[in-house]
Order: C-alpha cells, then sequence, then structure tokens
C-alpha cells in the first residue's frame, strides 16, 4: 500500500509554462502534487491545507478539482483525506510543522505499519519542504521524499528584476514600515533525533542507557524528566526505599506504592522475561522464592516467621524460639507428597538452624497443611521448591547464559511460563499484592516518562 502526504503550494495543481504556447496561450503543467499522483499513484492521499489553501480550496475547488481530472484521465482512484488547519497563517515557520507533522506522520506509521509512505517535499512553502525532508533524513518513520523539478528544471516563473528603478519602490524604507524579523522558537535537532532514542529506551525498561543519552543533551531535557528517570532507575535497581522517596519528590508518589517490597521484587523478575535475561533472573529467583513461601505460610496458617528468627537477622532461625515452639519436629517430608520422586531422600533434623532455606519452608508448609484440603496449594509449593533449586544450581555451576530452551530441559517449564506461575501461587496463597492494576506500574511509569519528552 502507498500512501502519500502533501502540503499544497501556488504551484498546485498546475501552473503556467510560458515557454511553451498552446493555441497561443501558456500551456500549463501539473504542479508536483499531480506529478507523483500520476507517476507513484498512491492509494490514500493525505493533503494538509494552511488557510490560504482552505480560502483557494473553498473559491475555486483548484486542489481536489484537480485531482478529480486526474483520476478520470488515468482511470483510477485515489482515497484522498484533507487535513486543514484554517487557523495555520504563519506558514514560515518552521517549528509549527515539525511538530504538527511528526505527529500526523507517526500516527500514520502506526496505523499502516507496512505501508510505503510518501511525502512530497516539493509543495508548499520552505518550511514546509523542509521539515518534511528533515524527517525522512532523521526519523525512523521511513519515509520516501519525493521532489519534482519545473518543467524548464529552473525555478517558477523567473522575471527581469532592475533592482536600481525597483529600490525607489521599496515599501521598507518608510519609517513606519512593519519589522518582519522574528526569532525562532527553534526545536533542536539534537533533542528530536534523541527523542525517539530515549522514548524506545525506555519501553525497552533500560533506564540507565536513557540516563546516559539525556545527560548529553544537558539543557534541552525537561528536569521533570530527569528526575522521574532516576526515580525509575533506583526502582530498576532494586533500591526500593529511595525509589519510593524519589517519587514522593518528583510529586509521583501514584507510580510507586510504598511497603510492597516483595510485589516490587516480583515485576523486576517480570522484566527480566520481558527483556530475556535470563541469567538475572534464574538468579534473582531464590530470595523470591523464600519471600512467598513465608508470606504463604502466613496466610494459611497464622505462622508469623518473624517470631522464630533472630531479631537482628530475620534470615537466620532463632534456636531458641524454635525449641520452645510447636515448630519442633515439623520440618520433616512427608511420604504423602513424595511418592513419585527419584532423588532419594535424606532425613532432616527435628528442626533447621543457620539460614532459612526454601526446604525448611516446603517441608513446614507440608507438615502443616491438611492433605485433602491444601493438597494443591502444597503440591504447587513443591513444585516452585524443585524448580528454584534446579535452577539455582544451574546458576551456580555454568559460566553462561541460559535460553528458553535450557530453561524447559531443566524444569519443563518456560521462563513465561514460570512467570504466571508465580503470579498464580502470590494471588491465591498469600497477601502479596498483585492486583491487575499495580502490574502495569511500570507501563504507567514509562508513558509519565515518555510525556515530558
Amino acid at each position: 500500500m502507498k500512501i502519500l502526504f502533501s502540503p499544497v503550494g501556488m504551484t498546485d495543481p498546475v501552473s503556467e509554462d510560458r515557454k511553451q504556447l498552446t493555441d497561443g496561450q501558456p500551456a500549463v503543467r501539473e504542479g508536483a502534487l499531480l506529478q507523483i499522483c500520476r507517476h507513484e499513484r498512491p492509494d490514500k492521499i493525505i493533503l494538509y491545507f494552511s488557510k490560504e489553501a482552505c480560502d483557494l480550496e473553498q473559491q475555486d475547488h483548484r486542489y481536489l478539482g484537480g485531482l478529480e481530472l486526474l483520476e478520470q484521465s488515468l482511470g483510477i482512484s485515489f482515497d484522498i483525506e484533507v487535513i486543514e488547519r484554517p487557523e495555520l497563517t504563519e506558514v514560515h515557520l518552521f517549528d509549527v510543522f515539525l511538530r504538527d507533522f511528526r505527529d500526523i506522520l507517526t500516527k500514520l506509521r502506526d496505523d499502516y505499519p507496512d505501508a510505503e509512505l510518501l511525502v512530497n517535499v516539493s509543495s508548499g512553502t520552505p518550511a514546509m519542504k523542509s521539515t518534511l525532508q528533515i524527517l525522512a533524513s532523521a526519523t525512523e518513520l521511513d519515509l520516501k521524499p519525493l521532489q519534482v523539478a519545473t518543467p524548464n528544471k529552473q525555478t517558477n516563473h523567473p522575471r527581469e528584476c532592475n533592482i536600481q528603478q525597483e529600490w525607489t519602490r521599496n515599501a521598507d524604507l518608510l519609517p513606519e514600515a512593519e519589522n518582519r524579523v522574528t526569532v525562532s522558537e527553534h526545536t533542536n535537532l539534537l533533542y528530536e533525533f534523541n527523542r525517539r532514542v530515549l522514548a524506545k529506551l525506555i519501553d525497552e525498561y533500560d533506564y540507565h542507557a536513557a540516563k546516559t543519552v539525556s545527560v548529553q543533551l544537558r539543557g534541552l531535557i525537561s528536569p521533570k524528566f530527569t528526575s522521574l528517570l532516576d526515580a525509575a532507575i533506583l526502582r530498576s535497581d532494586a533500591k526500593f526505599r529511595d525509589a519510593q522517596q524519589k517519587f514522593c519528590e518528583c510529586g509521583r508518589e501514584d507510580l510507586m506504592s510504598g511497603n510492597m517490597q516483595t510485589a516490587e521484587y516480583f515485576l523486576l523478575l517480570d522484566i527480566y522475561v520481558k527483556k530475556e535475561k535470563y541469567t538475572d533472573f534464574l538468579r534473582a529467583l531464590t530470595p523470591f522464592i523464600i519471600e512467598i513461601f513465608v508470606s504463604a505460610l502466613d496466610r494459611m496458617f497464622g505462622i508469623d516467621l518473624q517470631n522464630y528468627t533472630r531479631k537482628t537477622d530475620l534470615l537466620m532461625w532463632d534456636d531458641y524460639a524454635l525449641k520452645n515452639s510447636d515448630l519442633y519436629g515439623k520440618f520433616e517430608q512427608l511420604p504423602v507428597y513424595h511418592q513419585n520422586d527419584r532423588k532419594k531422600h535424606k532425613p532432616a533434623p527435628p528442626l533447621p538452624s543457620g539460614y532459612v532455606l526454601s526446604w525448611h519452608l516446603t517441608n513446614l508448609i507440608e507438615n502443616l497443611a491438611d492433605p485433602k484440603k491444601d493438597r494443591q496449594f502444597v503440591t504447587q509449593t513443591i513444585e516452585l521448591r524443585n524448580i528454584e533449586e534446579a535452577i539455582r544450581n544451574l546458576a551456580a555451576h555454568t559460566m553462561q547464559g541460559f535460553t528458553v530452551s535450557d530453561f524447559r530441559k531443566e524444569v519443563r517449564r518456560s521462563p513465561q511460563e514460570l512467570i504466571v506461575l508465580l503470579k498464580s501461587y502470590v494471588r491465591n496463597y498469600t497477601d502479596i499484592p498483585l492486583t491487575d492494576e499495580f502490574l502495569q506500574s511500570y507501563q504507567l511509569m514509562n508513558e509519565k516518562l515518555k510525556s515530558y519528552l
């Protein structure tokens, strides 16, 4: 599919060729718009009208009428859309068109990702032409710029000029003459080139790379963008407390809820999978598994593990607290859940010691659960524990990256499937708040970042 975007100029749709006569009158030749449509034959045409073009079209139907005559001549039809800007009178201002044309062409590319987008760089004002040429050469929109020469390969309507005589009629010599020179509110092209790069990096959750690019732009970047990007970096680095404080400083605490460290950690695991950083995902899984097992013990059985760990280190068992508790002897595997295990079981001591490990919690859950009512819960807990053990050992003994096939070989699940399993487990058996709204929080943060560009 071919789509043509075209401003219109004063030589559209046709203009006189004074060097060629027809029946004693100057011939007319097609302007750039009709020439492109004749030879490229686009399926869809987007015309862009300033106020002057709107007035001329209303006055004599020249632009759409010319296209209608061309359709009749070629025996084809065009799908024509007109974008009218009746308020647009300062057609010499480059910045107006840079923003407007960019937005229009970006939407066209989004709506027609596989289309061939043609742009007419020979019609319209100099500001219109230069804008389209820049967008064609310096963006990722994949535009094909088309230019059309005048019939004589010269400027239109050349005329003689006696500057000595005409200078006496120069109205700008009068004291009351208007100063028509204005300072352009220029759009920095370096920023325009890098704006898309920044947006792409943000969509890919690569906040550190986005920071590197933004630093090079110095004063061109909004302070709001810089502050929010710093918060995003802290968040993606799992520095959740510092990130929360930074979001508050930005006035955007709505983008990151407080006291949700485990839920935030799940988002990081999900991002690792989306970015196909499977090695990072694998090595970050064990702490999360332990946290969700701790939360499951609390929700399913009312067991607050902090009552059995050291006050100075919540990841270390408190031997004294365990000995004087009703958890004694409840850290052994139960055969009812392991009848098909291939691995030979080693008996566990009545009480664990040292660091809290995932198998401690799995065995404890087995002992506290009702084999009938809680069987699915226990089965999923054991599966997650087995997956965590398998891939933890894989990470500890391998000096290379991991692929989806590596995961499937070890645990019979892809990383994507494991993320779904983890989300289901958290929602069903813990009080960790993984709501749909929360799971979209990174996307909301990214959209806010891009809105500041």
